[in-house]
């Protein structure tokens, strides 16, 4: 059986995603048996430490979160050594939070993007974060993959595993719209968190004192576009994230974004996004 020996924290929703793609690569291909040790090891044993238990325990591999000189001492064990380098939200909360201490506001003076979408970390800070999610459980998937070629000595030298963006999840910290006049602006903030609700001109109206035709004009020259259709490209950018970020059908989803004739999914998909629903979903596949 395969011992694995994880050096990694649980506390991030990226090594969460990591250790989930790991442990199902691990289903397929094993059985393996993984140890992570616990945190306070390192502290009092440090690194030698860390080298002898995974000597006597046997470890064919080690993942983990190290500096260049760790690496070099686990060196001695010859087996695969995995190493993390990775930015978070947790960075980003931290920057956020300076920002307040400092009277710096975001996103007017400056806007704040973090990575993982650690939905938890993102919406305790003020405002929201926005962050980028990416193929985390892919990458651990891969690491497993890779971790078993060296094991079974069917590859071998240096190599680097990309665990590429998916998707940037917006929040209030990127707001992403330069528009002057403020009953526009908030219309469009309306729609994009009402986007698959049933949304009328008549449901705009009451959010704003304007007339109608006003309210239209005064829509289509700050945004270039008519209401009708900004609200569809609401709501078929939601379902091309859904595509990608989950196996669930496209009847199941396009409720979700906001469809309620799924007869014309694919018609508008394909005039927004230049496919279908389908083909968008199985191209992304194909090139990760």
């Amino acid at each position: 059986m395969i011992k694995i020996l994880l050096l990694i924290d649980y506390s991030s929703e990226f090594d969460r995603k990591l250790l989930r793609g790991l442990v199902q690569y691990s289903k397929e291909n094993g059985p393996w048996l993984f140890y992570r040790l616990p945190s306070y090891y390192s502290g009092m044993y440090g690194e030698k430490g860390i080298l002898k238990w995974a000597k006597e325990w046997k470890a064919d591999a080690i993942i983990g979160q190290w500096n260049n000189d760790t690496v070099n001492l686990l060196k001695e064990l010859n087996i695969p050594i995995i190493a993390l380098f990775c930015c978070d939200d947790s960075h980003a909360l931290f920057i956020s939070e300076t920002c307040k201490i400092s009277n710096i506001h975001i996103p007017e003076e400056i806007s704040l993007l973090g990575v993982d979408n650690d939905d938890l970390i993102c919406n305790i800070s003020d405002p929201p974060i926005s962050s980028i999610e990416l193929e985390v459980e892919r990458g651990g998937y891969s690491i497993g993959r890779l971790i078993h070629q060296q094991i079974k000595k069917e590859h071998e030298g240096t190599f680097n595993i990309v665990i590429n963006p998916i998707r940037i999840e917006l929040r209030q910290s990127t707001e992403k719209h330069n528009i002057k006049d403020p009953y526009i602006l908030e219309v469009v903030k309306y729609i994009e968190s009402h986007y698959n609700s049933d949304l009328t001109i008549e449901s705009l109206l009451a959010q704003i004192p304007l007339s109608r035709r006003n309210f239209e004009v005064k829509f289509k020259n700050a945004m270039h576009t008519s209401i009708y259709q900004y609200i569809l490209n609401c709501r078929v950018n939601h379902l091309a994230d859904l595509l990608l970020t989950t196996d669930r059908s496209l009847a199941d989803i396009a409720t979700e974004a906001g469809f309620k004739d799924y007869n014309n999914i694919s018609r508008i998909f394909k005039k927004f996004k230049g496919c279908s629903p389908l083909e968008y979903r199985e191209k992304k596949i194909t090139n990760r």
